[in-house]
């Protein structure tokens, strides 16, 4: 397709000076259905990804993304994921657990389901650790694996998402290959996405209707 801008998810993300890594994801504002962000991280690892901003994007093909920053550069954006580490409870808070137990245990019985807890004001629980994606207010994550539903069934994966070639405007959005029209890569218009949430997208054509649409062009680059 000629005119636009393909991010596949997947593929390798270049800096000037050093591969940052693989395409994870596109964050993208809902009202004015904008790319505004790429999640990249480094190959195997899921923990350790960068918010890129999409002005910092030089090219974008089906096989390769290019970001016209250095490695330092990229190391030194926002993190994908935001990581809080909540502390266990305290020698009060152990405290009375334990007496609730106690108590609970006195009241209704022995119960299977209901163990004492031996007062021992020195024991704690670990911290707990909780991590989530650390995207802009108001906007959502569309990566690789999502399910795409069709108004009559599911009908496959998302591949990535087609733009245009300025604004970053989602055209299309890429299913993956290997779904139900065998090898044929299908650009869903983004006019035909009805909402796009955690379980998947959904569109308002039937598996027929997508099914008739042309095959995406080969491309290069």
């Amino acid at each position: 397709m000629n005119g636009v801008t393909e991010f596949v998810f997947g593929v390798a993300v270049d800096c000037d000076d050093h591969e940052c890594g693989q395409l994870r994801s596109a964050v993208v504002d809902p009202v004015k259905l904008e790319i505004t962000h790429l999640v990249v991280r480094p190959r195997g690892r899921e923990d350790d990804g960068r918010l890129v901003p999409v002005d910092l994007v030089r090219t974008s093909t089906a096989q390769r993304v290019r970001l016209g920053c250095t490695h330092a550069q990229y190391e030194a954006l926002d993190g994908a994921q935001t990581t809080d580490v909540l502390p266990g409870p305290g020698d009060a808070e152990l405290r009375q657990q334990t007496i609730d137990t106690v108590l609970a245990y006195h009241v209704y019985g022995h119960r299977p389901d209901l163990g004492i807890v031996t007062a021992n004001p020195s024991r704690r629980t670990e911290p707990v650790t909780l991590t989530h994606d650390n995207l802009p207010s108001g906007e959502g994550e569309v990566g690789r694996g999502q399910h795409v539903h069709a108004s009559d069934g599911d009908i496959g994966h998302v591949r990535g998402l087609l733009a245009g070639a300025t604004g970053h405007r989602v055209t299309h959005v890429l299913l993956d290959e290997g779904h139900l029209w065998g090898k044929k890569e299908v650009a869903v218009p983004v006019g035909a996405v009805k909402e796009v949430v955690d379980s998947g997208v959904y569109l308002g054509l039937t598996r027929k209707e997508v099914g008739d649409l042309p095959p995406v062009a080969t491309r290069t680059g």
